[in-house]
C-alpha cells in the first residue's frame, strides 16, 4: 500500500524516493509527488520561479517520466535544498528492452 500524504491544497501526495535529474542543474532525490507537483532534494538552490525540465523513473525503471515545470518553493535543510516544483507537462516514456 502506498503512503499517502495530505497536501495543503487538498491533493494527495505520494511519498516516492527515486533519483531525479534536473536538466542543466544536477541530480537529487525525490521526496513526494502529486498530480501537479513534485518535491525533491538537491545539493544546490534554485531560485523560485525558475523554469525546469526534469526526469525520473518509476516502477523499477520500467517507465521514465519527462516533465516541465517551475520551482515554487525552496528551503535550505542542512546541506540540502528542499525544492518544490509544479508539473505542467509530462511525457511517459517506456523503457526499451
Amino acid at each position: 500500500m502506498q503512503n499517502l500524504l495530505t497536501e495543503r491544497r487538498g491533493l494527495a501526495r505520494h511519498e516516492v524516493r527515486v533519483p531525479i535529474e534536473i536538466q542543466q542543474i544536477g541530480r537529487g532525490i525525490t521526496h513526494d509527488i502529486s498530480v501537479n507537483g513534485i518535491a525533491f532534494e538537491l545539493d544546490r538552490l534554485i531560485e523560485p520561479g525558475t523554469p525546469i525540465e526534469f526526469h525520473f523513473a518509476l516502477n523499477l525503471g520500467v517507465v521514465q517520466l519527462h516533465c516541465v515545470g517551475h520551482v515554487v518553493r525552496v528551503e535550505q535543510r542542512g546541506e540540502k535544498a528542499f525544492t518544490a516544483a509544479t508539473i505542467e507537462e509530462i511525457d511517459f516514456v517506456p523503457r526499451e528492452h
